[in-house]
């Protein structure tokens, strides 16, 4: 028999965990619709893991799904529309321009990137409007650069990774970026916070 708080115990749950999770963010993906509000669902139990809390994983996804839906369709309506004139733009400019315009257009990308996987955690972390959330996400994607690249080649990384071995999709991709990306924006939060209350000091 294992120890319940022997390594190869710990490994099997974290295993599962992820496992549970990732199955259940592609299943209510399937209306496709649904798909920004079981994003949000996700990164509601990756902070919950982050946070170093054993959350009943289905119970905190639809608990995330249900109150970020209005606002997680809104952004991801808002995605979608920066998704098609990115995807355009880059026609464009590999069709007639090329070269060195290329540069730019990548450049645009990954800094479009840099702000938006900061959007659900944000969302997941704080309530906040819409307005705030996409603003503060501009805001955050400036604060500790390094983690902005970090977080973007990362998930470029896990996306090749993924392409190369594709089972990974449907068993941990998901699950695992959503809570790398929470736990670096998260180090963002931490100095925010951090100034926030330094300033309160100040002002006291």
């Amino acid at each position: 028999m294992f120890s319940a708080t022997g390594p190869l115990y710990r490994l099997g749950t974290l295993i599962y965990k992820y496992l549970t999770l990732n199955v259940l963010f592609l299943a209510f993906c399937i209306p496709v619709v649904t798909i920004p509000a079981a994003t949000a669902g996700l990164f509601a139990v990756a902070r919950k893991i982050v946070y170093e809390k054993e959350p009943f994983i289905l119970r905190e996804f639809m608990r995330g799904f249900r109150k970020n839906f209005k606002q997680s369709l809104i952004v991801g309506l808002v995605t979608l529309i920066v998704a098609v004139f990115l995807w355009m733009d880059y026609r464009a400019t590999h069709l007639v321009l090329g070269g060195l315009l290329m540069c730019v257009w990548a450049v645009a990308m990954f800094i479009v990137l840099a702000i938006f996987v900061n959007v659900y955690p944000l969302m997941v972390h704080m309530h906040l409007t819409i307005k705030h959330i996409l603003l503060n996400s501009v805001k955050i994607s400036m604060i500790k650069p390094f983690l902005s690249i970090s977080i973007v080649v990362l998930t470029l990384g896990f996306l090749f990774l993924a392409y190369i071995i594709p089972i990974l999709f449907f068993t941990f991709f998901f699950s695992v970026l959503s809570t790398t990306i929470y736990y670096l924006v998260n180090k963002k939060f931490e100095v925010l916070e951090i100034a926030s209350a330094r300033d309160a000091r100040e002002d006291g």
